[in-house]
């Protein structure tokens, strides 16, 4: 791994739109896969000045995104409300339109022409200060004058009820006044307790009700409770103040708005107790936008200037921490060695040897004030003398200057029942640094870091052990890290307030505010660096009357930064400015406001001239980070007197910082780390006689981070550009050294990356071991890691390790059957073939392997899908003009996935169907496996389960209609072709329709009823598009007569014509038999034509093509049933031909008697006659008969049974254990004795036969 330089750099982020028109669209960029939803949530609206929150909306407009508001209307258009201000953000892939991507916040000013109305209450008086004796002023009511007056109410209460007890109508009203009370109590103790909770930053919280104010003024005017009076000095202006804001002396340009609470006379005048009024009360009109700029050249005399620079150049001079830093910064620089270097030769002097010595000059102070505008320049400046042996060698001057420019702007907006002012300050702060620094430290840092990276520069190698090496690197890095990683403890370089301005505004609110300029240090400056920061923000204040409630907002207004950087080194400075602002809002709601504005510049990270410090051809390197931005922190608190109550609460409203600009640049110093490598080929090595590869997937590496002075463990991959290579040295085969040229030395290998191996391992081949007999062997594996780079500090490092392993081996036997599988039953759900999963093809693959291994190897065979096709086709003649493939048949012939062995093996087994090859696993032990694969054959055109039928008809008579139909199943739906174009019919149809069975297809001519064409369809062609050619012409009818046929006759004999019959005409023939036959059958050459046989009569419909038919007859026979009994003759006689069954006859019945069957023999002997076979001889038959016996008991019932000759009993019928009165039973044929019936028993009775 190489020295690496990674580089990131930020700008600012702000925009300012000022007079934006309220109706106005802000257009946005998107990408154009976004959707408008996403747009949407991609923006956001934060509130500034104004009386509603902004409402904004996206629309996409001629293809592109605006943004507009929705929360003003005016002549039913909507915007965005006049004289408002509000920032928009924007993130991920959404932009501001016509802005770079850098910027993601606009904030914009709504235009509103400049108009000041304020107009007061017609029912409001007016009282000259003149006309007042005395003033006392509202104030906070405490806690304990709380608790005393509740004391009073309660002790009041009391006495009252004791003096209506005995009144019920008294008592209902006592009843709900102390309930009132108890209400009142809880509230107070509420009220107490929520001001001991409301301390925290964001809280609010209730402090007890504000005692009201008291005036006396001349006369006896009689004022009414509620009325509004104005306290003031004959005018109400505009810079008129608020009494909150009165300290001292006369009341003049103040103005007081109260509202009358009760009044009394004396003997000076009339005592008005009083509580300040809302502004919605004595406002009749109030619509206010408008800007003033401060006049500071007025604020700020020449004296004040002159006492102002007096007092920041006596801070500056007294701070002992920035002459210490110069010193330390020019003891430190390169610059400094540099300028040795040119007046007395290189290495003539080195600075870490010198002596230093710093002289602080008056720093020079310069305040100008002009207009609205305040700047202040500050520049600090020192002499360094350095010296050698007590002799002055070389003086240097640094040099440190600020620029910092305030311009101040006060804003009004108002309506009816709020309004809102802030204060906008725009800032230019300038730093310049000519000097460079350090962190302070003592130089003999450097020194040390300098010789340390001397030692770690190794062109040939790291010498000596790694353990000391690493050493150096660690301690480099400590130093490293103190000086980087220090973090910045910014030390007052001086702190003066510049300014103190009070605006008020008719008296209904006043802001005063101060403004200190502040100059901060941290670790001092680098060498040539300039930096101008522009920053600005405006803070303000709103409150709604109506609702109480008030907020504070912060904006960013406008943000930019330029630089120039020639030396890096350590930089914290920060300068700016700190603003308190106190707003008071007629005497009903204080706030007050700090807010600290800075810019900063801090540089952090070190760079490495290696040209003076490293050996070789090196140049340099080093890591360094760099900021520009805005360092901001506001906190707001507010009060709002009520008269029941007082509402406090605090807010930090913002702190944080605003970065503007930002760049780094890191090295990095590289090795590899040898500890790790050990202990992972201490893993590699552990079961060594089980193995065939050994090696790092990754090579473990320190990486130290010299920005943060850190160690990162890296890993390197394989590859080129890795600087890492294998090799393999020192080769032992059964206890003896290979020379070079021997066969054995090919028994391990560094991994070739061709062959798919990582050039991190060696491998053994396990055939080279079988074949020279390699029972053990050992070698040294030499990792080198060699960097060239001009920045790299390690060039060369190398590594040994050691193995020594047994090489005994074990053979694997893959056994492999290809079995065929018909792939379009598995996608359509169509009927299999008869050759599906029918297995055509075996072999078996052999490989050797270490034995025992713990991992598995893996080894490949070669299935020929040539070879194996032609075993499929000898043993299924109907495949020879299938398809095949390994893979399952795809549209764009991209067949290329794996199939997975069945049953699957382990997680290695399957086969690259592009190639046929089989990859197997080799098992740690000798051992025989079987898989199975399959060959996926496609029987039907096309990749999907359609099958098209087309019907070519020729010879068509227009004045006759056609049409065709099919099924796909037997009783199925009836499917009917369409009509493509003239005498051409199409049915579409998908083979999952079908069954299987043939099934014909049919032909209806002019509408009559439908007819076998002669031809069938079943889904099962081969072909995805199927014709039959079909003639509308006359059509042959050929008749042969066979075996008992003496002839025939056409019933309608003028439907034949010369040319033959017309297809679709029913054709009916009479046939006559010879004697003695029977069972007439008409056999045609076409299955598919349906023949009706009645008796002599053959019914068909002509098909399109012609037919033949054949007529034959079959010799009748004869079956002759006889009654068998007491002379009754023959039952019946009934003839069947020789291609007929028999059916059995309807059984014969004879009183008395029960008919068992029928019988070839008088006697009954053998088997019952079975009927459904075909005669070939006459046949007499039997009946077999059983006589009716029926037995009655009387007066008990018995069981049907008898007796045996051995006593056993023996039932008739299946339930034994069942009695009867009477039952019948029929087991003795004609002439047979009875059997030993079984009689019931029955006391005082004898049962007589």
């Amino acid at each position: 791994m190489h020295s690496e330089v990674q580089s990131e750099e930020k700008e600012g982020n702000t925009a300012e739109w000022k007079d934006f028109e309220w109706n106005g669209k802000i257009g946005l960029s998107a990408p154009e896969d976004m959707s408008l939803t996403e747009v949407q949530a991609a923006v956001a609206v934060q509130a500034g000045s104004g009386e509603n929150d902004p409402e904004i909306a996206v629309a996409e407009q001629d293809g592109k995104y605006v943004l507009s508001g929705t929360g003003y209307e005016k002549d039913g258009e909507k915007g965005f409300e006049p004289g408002s201000t509000f920032s928009l953000t924007v993130t991920g892939d959404v932009h501001f339109a016509d802005y770079a991507e850098e910027i993601t916040t606009l904030v914009v000013s709504v235009y509103k022409e400049q108009i000041e109305t304020v107009a007061f209450a017609d029912d409001m008086h007016y009282v000259l200060w003149d006309d007042v004796i005395s003033y006392i002023p509202a104030k906070e009511q405490t806690e304990d004058d709380l608790t005393a007056d509740a004391e009073k109410l309660l002790e009041s209460e009391e006495t009252e009820l004791a003096d209506t007890e005995s009144e019920t109508e008294s008592l209902q009203e006592e009843t709900a006044d102390t309930e009132l009370t108890s209400e009142t109590e809880t509230e107070t103790e509420t009220e107490s307790e929520t001001s001991v909770t409301g301390e925290e930053n964001g809280s609010e919280w209730e402090m007890p009700a504000y005692i009201p104010g008291e005036i006396v003024v001349k006369g006896d005017t009689d004022y009414q409770e509620g009325e509004l009076v104005a306290f003031y000095d004959g005018d109400i202006g505009c810079d008129e103040k608020t009494m909150d804001s009165y300290v001292e002396g006369s009341y003049d340009g103040y103005v007081l708005y109260a509202k009358v609470q009760a009044t009394e006379k004396t003997d000076q005048g009339t005592q008005i107790t009083f509580q300040y009024a809302s502004p919605e009360e004595y406002l009749a009109d109030f619509d206010v936008h408008m800007t003033e700029e401060a006049n500071l050249e007025q604020e700020l005399s020449q004296e004040d200037l002159a006492l102002l620079s007096s007092r920041l150049s006596r801070q500056v001079e007294e701070n002992d921490e920035l002459k210490a830093q110069m010193l330390v910064a020019v003891m430190s620089s390169k610059e400094t060695q540099e300028l040795l270097n040119e007046k007395y030769g290189e290495g003539a002097y080195s600075l870490a040897a010198m002596s230093a010595n710093l002289r602080l000059n008056k720093p020079s102070v310069s305040l100008t004030a002009s207009g609205s505008q305040v700047t202040a320049d500050i520049s600090v400046s020192a002499t360094a003398t350095i010296s050698k042996d007590r002799r002055v060698i070389l003086t240097i001057e640094p040099k440190l200057s600020f620029t910092q420019v305030l311009e101040v702007k006060m804003n009004v907006n108002g309506g009816k029942f709020w309004i809102d002012m802030s204060v906008s300050f725009l800032s230019t702060t300038k730093i310049a640094l000519t000097i460079s620094a350090t962190s302070g430290g003592d130089v003999s840092v450097f020194e040390d870091a300098k010789d340390t990276f001397a030692e770690l520069v190794k062109p040939e190698g790291i010498q000596g052990t790694y353990e000391e090496y690493d050493k150096s690197v660690q301690d480099l890095m400590e130093t490293m890290n103190s000086i980087v990683q220090t973090s910045l403890n910014y030390s007052q370089l001086f702190d003066s307030l510049l300014l103190r301005l009070q605006y008020s505004f008719y008296g209904i609110i006043t802001i005063g505010f101060e403004v200190h300029l502040v100059g901060q240090v941290g670790i001092l400056a680098t060498f040539g660096i300039e930096i101008i920061a522009k920053s600005g923000e405006r803070i303000g204040f709103n409150y709604n009357f109506l609702k109480f409630k008030g907020s504070s907002y912060t904006e960013k207004l406008d943000s930019s930064v330029t630089n120039n950087i020639y030396l890096i080194g350590k930089v914290g400075v920060r300068v700016g400015i700190r603003m308190v602002l106190s707003i008071t809002i007629c005497g009903i709601v204080k706030t007050s406001i700090i807010g600290d504005l800075f810019a900063y510049a801090e540089l952090s990270g070190m760079y490495f001239f290696t040209a003076n410090l490293l050996s070789g051809a090196n140049s340099n390197f080093g890591a360094v980070k760099f900021e520009v931005g805005i360092d901001v922190i506001v906190t707001l608190s507010l009060q709002v007197r009520l008269i029941i109550k007082t509402i406090r609460k605090n807010w930090k409203v913002y702190e944080g910082r605003w970065p503007l600009w930002s760049k780094s640049l890191s090295s990095k110093l590289s090795y590899m780390n040898e500890e790790e490598i050990e202990k992972a080929w201490e893993a590699q090595t552990q079961y060594a006689d089980n193995k065939t590869v050994f090696g790092l997937t990754t090579i473990p590496m320190k990486t130290w981070d010299l920005l943060g002075g850190k160690c990162l463990n890296t890993q390197t991959l394989p590859g080129k550009d890795s600087h890492i290579t294998l090799e393999i040295e020192n080769l032992v085969v059964n206890d003896e050294a290979v020379p070079d040229g021997d066969p054995k030395n090919d028994l391990f290998a560094v991994g070739d990356t061709a062959k798919g191996q990582s050039p991190f391992c060696i491998y053994m081949d396990e055939n080279v071991a079988a074949e020279q007999i390699c029972e053990k062997a050992e070698l040294d594996l030499v990792i080198t890691y060699e960097n060239n780079a001009s920045s790299a500090l390690v060039k060369k490092q190398v590594k040994r390790l050691h193995l020594n392993k047994k090489c005994a081996l074990a053979t694997t036997s893959q056994h492999v059957k290809v079995a065929l599988f018909d792939w379009c039953t598995e996608k359509w759900g169509i009927p299999a073939a008869d050759w599906d999963n029918a297995v055509v093809y075996e072999t078996t693959f052999t490989s050797s392997h270490m034995l025992g291994g713990f991992y598995e190897p893996t080894d490949t065979g070669i299935l020929s899908l040539g070879e194996i096709v032609s075993e499929a086709q000898t043993r299924y003649p109907e495949l020879a003009t299938l398809n095949y493939s390994w893979s399952e048949p795809m549209r764009d012939d991209s067949a290329s996935v794996v199939q997975y062995s069945v049953p699957r093996i382990s997680d290695f087994c399957y086969m690259t169907p592009n190639t046929g090859t089989v990859c197997y696993d080799v098992k740690p032990q000798t051992e025989e496996s079987e898989v199975t694969y399959y060959l996926y054959v496609r029987r039907f055109e096309g990749y999907e389960d359609k099958v098209r039928y087309h019907v070519r008809l020729t010879g068509a008579d227009p004045k006759d209609t056609y049409e065709f139909s099919a099924r796909a199943a037997k009783e199925g739906e009836v499917f009917t072709f369409t009509e493509e174009k003239e005498h051409t019919y199409l049915l579409p149809m998908r083979r999952s329709q079908f069954d299987g069975s043939d099934q014909p297809l049919m032909m209806s001519v002019n509408g009559q009823e439908a007819f076998k064409t002669g031809f069938v369809i079943n889904g099962q062609e081969t072909q995805e598009d199927v014709y039959f050619d079909l003639s509308a012409g006359t059509a042959m009818l050929g008749i042969q007569l066979g075996e008992g046929v003496e002839g025939y006759e056409f019933t309608d004999p003028s439907i034949v014509t010369e040319d033959g019959i017309k297809p679709g005409t029913k054709v009916e023939l009479k046939v006559q038999l010879k004697d003695g036959y029977g069972g007439l059958e008409a056999l045609c050459d076409k299955e598919s034509i349906d023949i009706t046989v009645e008796d002599t009569t053959v019914r068909f419909t002509m098909p399109v093509n012609g037919i033949s038919l054949t007529l034959q007859a079959y010799k009748l026979h004869s079956i002759t049933y006889m009654y068998h009994y007491k002379g009754n003759g023959v039952y019946k006689k009934e003839y069947f031909a020789e291609n007929e069954r028999t059916e059995k006859v309807k059984n014969p019945s004879l009183d008395g008697l029960t008919f068992r069957g029928w019988y070839t023999s008088p006697e009954y002997k053998g088997s019952e006659y079975q009927f459904g076979e075909k005669l070939t001889t006459d046949v007499i038959l039997y009946a077999d008969w059983t006589c009716d016996v029926t037995v009655h008991f009387s007066p008990a019932k018995g069981k049907a049974a008898y007796r045996l000759a051995d006593g056993t009993q023996q039932a008739f019928f299946k339930q034994t254990e069942k009695t009867y009165y009477t039952y019948t039973y029929s087991t003795q044929r004609p002439g047979e004795k009875l059997p030993d019936l079984v009689i019931p028993e029955y006391d005082g009775y004898q049962f007589m036969d």
